[in-house]
């Protein structure tokens, strides 16, 4: 097998240059790979720290909870306290706000009986004032007949009365 030396040449050259673009691909391979590599690696950091983030969360939830609870069962506790003074408040308030409405209800009616009352004199006035003239007026009528009764002579009658 007799080859040209040129012809060998060329193939050498074109096996070096198929060997050069494999080696240029396999070093981009190599680095798409490593890039790939780091963004997992990247991806499973976030999500382990994700992960950390969301068991801190839960705990916090956890603990948010219990303090919650035991809130509530303080005052709920507190409150059964409390409740019978502050019913028994809010009664004597009520009984209070009902005595001071009865109150300012009665000083009304009050109020409008004085008034009333002042109006009916004041009607009555003139009648009392004509009343008044009328007992007056009988009075001196009264008089005048007690003065007639006075000025009658008994010697007039005794003298019949002895005759």
């Amino acid at each position: 097998m007799d080859v040209a030396p040129a012809a060998l040449e060329q193939q050498a050259r074109a096996a070096e240059d198929s060997v050069q673009q494999l080696c240029r691909e396999r070093d981009n391979l190599r680095s798409t790979l490593q890039m790939s590599e780091d963004e997992h690696s990247n991806a499973r950091e976030a999500w382990q720290s994700a992960m950390t983030e969301l068991q801190v969360a839960r705990q916090r939830r956890s603990a948010a909870e219990r303090e919650c609870s035991g809130l509530r069962q303080q005052l709920d506790t507190m409150w059964s306290s409390w409740r019978p003074l502050h019913a028994k408040r809010l009664q004597l308030w009520r009984t209070r706000v009902l005595s001071l409405s009865q109150a300012r209800q009665g000083g009304r009616q009050l109020g409008e009986a004085v008034g009333s009352g002042w109006d009916g004199l004041r009607s009555e006035r003139a009648l009392r004032c004509e009343v008044l003239g009328v007992v007056q007026d009988l009075q001196r009528q009264l008089d005048a007949l007690s003065q007639e009764l006075l000025s009658v002579d008994d010697h007039v009658l005794d003298s019949l009365d002895g005759s």
